[in-house]
Order: structure tokens, then C-alpha cells, then sequence
């Protein structure tokens, strides 16, 4: 094993890391003020890897003449260092199990972190903008609310993602990455635990009272988007709930290229009853 010196972006790479547990060289780079170039941060990558703090997976299947991708994830000593730093969560961390994921839901977690990426670039770009707080899918996932629907005494509500942003009046959003792959009942379901989360298991499980459950469209394009509305508007109906449409946004957009200004302050989104686009942020 070699040595390195953990220098300022080689240490930005590992908390960045520590926080997603899953990553690309080139999602690392969009996460982090420095290195910018996604070159440097391979180089950084490697030397983390060879010293023992940075270990790969591989994902996807190759391209002709190209490659797997490699989904970086820390090792137990990475972890161990970004936690005496207090970088990281105190929390118990495997590396063991982070290899034994499997890869099918690999791309989810690496989407559901572009989401968190698009918000830490949106601070950067914006002085006004502060990004308080965020949760990983990793991370939610430790922290379900349960709420009591329709078809459920007990279910589990668990966004994809969730950030919390200072603008400077208080945004909190939860994701839920939509990759056309779920039905109507189960997606029905996943809003109707929104909206019974929202009377009060949310403020407690998140200490927020700001809440905007935006539905990312990552596969399906607009045919998906107006599916996806028609099913909220079903559910609000039945439950009576239409004066609580504003809780909800559906958008469509290829995350690893969209701009984070046009993300979160174009109107690009739609939501419930609603014919015109409004922003995430801001926008009525």
C-alpha cells in the first residue's frame, strides 16, 4: 500500500465520497469546488486508491471499444478518518457491504445523488443560496416516516433525496427519482403517504416545516410527466385534498448536464391542476 498526503482536494474527494458512499470521477468533480477538472480528480482518485482510502466497483455494461464504469465508494479507513474529522456521520460503516451492493441499483443512487450535486453546485454558482442540510437515499433510508394510508396501517415513506436550502427564505424539497419504472398503484401509494406525512410525520422525522415533494423524471419524457400528474391529482382528489396541490412538482431532466440555475429557477416544472410551468424555487 502507498502513502499520500491527504492534501485540501484530495480530502474534498473523500468527504464528498464519505457523505454519497457511491460515486463517478466525474460526479465526484461536480461535487467538489476543487479539483474542477475531472483529469485531476482521476489522478487524486488513484492515489486515494492506491493509499488504501478509495476502493471500485464496476457498473454497467461496456461500450464498444470503451469500458465499465468504475462507482467509487470509501474504504473502513476512509470513513474512519472522515469521521474523526467529524465530516461524516457517526455511524457504523462497512466497506464489505458497499462491495456486495448490487449493481441494478447502483444507477439509482448515483441519480439520486445528482440531485444532491445539483444543490451544492446552486450554492456555489449563488451567494444568496445556502444549502443548510441534505440526506442521501443511503441516508433516508435509516430515517423512514410511517404513516397510515388508505391501503396501510404502517408504510414507509423514504425520499430518493432531500435538501434543505436557505434562499434566503427556507426551501425543503424531497426528492423522489422517477426512472419509468414504477406502476400506478405503488406510485399512487408513494403519494399518498406524501400527503398524510405532510400533517405532521414529516416536520417531526425532518425538523422542517417547508416542504416540496418534486418528482424527477429521469426516463419517459413528457409522456411520463402528464402520467405521473394525472396520478397525483387522482389521489388529492380521492383524499380531498386539492388545497395541497403546491406540495407537489413533476419536471423531466437529464441530470448529469442540467444546468443548476435552469433546475431550480426555470419554469420547468408542472404541478397538480396547474397548466402552466412555474420554478422549483420561488416559483407560484
Amino acid at each position: 500500500m502507498q502513502q499520500t498526503i491527504i492534501t485540501p482536494a484530495k480530502e474534498a474527494i473523500l468527504a464528498a465520497l464519505g457523505r454519497l458512499h457511491f460515486s463517478t470521477s466525474d460526479q465526484l468533480t461536480r461535487a467538489t469546488r476543487s479539483p474542477r477538472r475531472v483529469e485531476e480528480t482521476r489522478r487524486h482518485i488513484r492515489a486515494l486508491r492506491l493509499a488504501g482510502y478509495i476502493d471500485y466497483l464496476l457498473t454497467g455494461a461496456p461500450k464498444l471499444g470503451g469500458e465499465p464504469t468504475r462507482v467509487y465508494f470509501p474504504t473502513d479507513r476512509a470513513y474512519r478518518y472522515l469521521r474523526e474529522l467529524e465530516l461524516v456521520p457517526s455511524v457504523n460503516y462497512r466497506a464489505r457491504a458497499q462491495r456486495q451492493r448490487h449493481t441494478l441499483f447502483l444507477d439509482h443512487t448515483l441519480a439520486s445523488n445528482e440531485l444532491i450535486v445539483l444543490a451544492q453546485r446552486l450554492s456555489r454558482k449563488r451567494l444568496e443560496v445556502t444549502l443548510a442540510s441534505y440526506m442521501t437515499e443511503h441516508e433516508t433510508k435509516k430515517q423512514p416516516m410511517y404513516v397510515k394510508t388508505s391501503s396501510s396501517n404502517r408504510q414507509a415513506v423514504i425520499p430518493d433525496a432531500w435538501i434543505d436550502l436557505r434562499v434566503p427564505a427556507r426551501y425543503s424539497i424531497a426528492f423522489e427519482l422517477d426512472r419509468n419504472s414504477e406502476f400506478r398503484r405503488a406510485l399512487q401509494s408513494k403519494i399518498e403517504g406524501y400527503v398524510e406525512a405532510e400533517r405532521g410525520a414529516y416536520q417531526e422525522a425532518f425538523d422542517s416545516d417547508s416542504l416540496t415533494v418534486a418528482f424527477v423524471v429521469a426516463e419517459g419524457g413528457q409522456h411520463r410527466v402528464q402520467m405521473l400528474l394525472n396520478w397525483i391529482e387522482q389521489v388529492l382528489t380521492k383524499a380531498q385534498a386539492k388545497d395541497i396541490a403546491d406540495l407537489f412538482r413533476v419536471g423531466t431532466f437529464e441530470l448529469q448536464t442540467v444546468d443548476p440555475e435552469h433546475f431550480f429557477y426555470s419554469p420547468v416544472w408542472y404541478r397538480p391542476f396547474d397548466p402552466n410551468q412555474v420554478a422549483l424555487l420561488g416559483g407560484g
